[in-house]
């Protein structure tokens, strides 16, 4: 679901929450901050998270990245994080000349998909446990 629509009746009996964002200015966008920081505290307890983010492969400071800061956003609002943060990356190409923006590299699509089925297991035993 976009961001813009999330709310707190969106996550309340969410099993799984994941949050998602392109790195901007080495950070998470402020829309995506505002959203979550508007979320009532706690309304994630126990359920679980995890977080990604995408970026630039050949940019030099990759490794501030907005990920992390979406997981730590997740954390304070009760979410129990069942992997670690992860980041996939994209080309950027000018939108006049290709009329394609922020493509994800190659792999990265099979990359996505191979940690959203360890998300969902790792998920499901999750709530076999309680």
């Amino acid at each position: 679901m976009s961001i813009d629509k999330l709310d707190a009746a969106a996550v309340e009996t969410a099993d799984l929450v994941v949050t998602g964002s392109p790195t901007h200015g080495f950070t998470v966008p402020q829309a995506v901050r505002d959203v979550l920081e508007a979320l009532p505290a706690g309304i994630l307890a126990g359920t679980s998270v995890a977080a990604f983010d995408t970026t630039v492969k050949v940019w030099p400071l990759r490794h501030l990245r907005a990920s992390p800061r979406l997981l730590r956003h997740l954390r304070r609002l009760g979410g129990k994080p069942i992997a670690p943060p992860q980041t996939f990356s994209v080309q950027t190409r000018n939108p006049q000349k290709s009329g394609q923006i922020n493509l994800l590299l190659d792999g990265q699509i099979d990359r996505a998909r191979q940690w959203a089925v360890r998300l969902l297991q790792e998920a499901n035993r999750c709530r076999e446990r309680k």
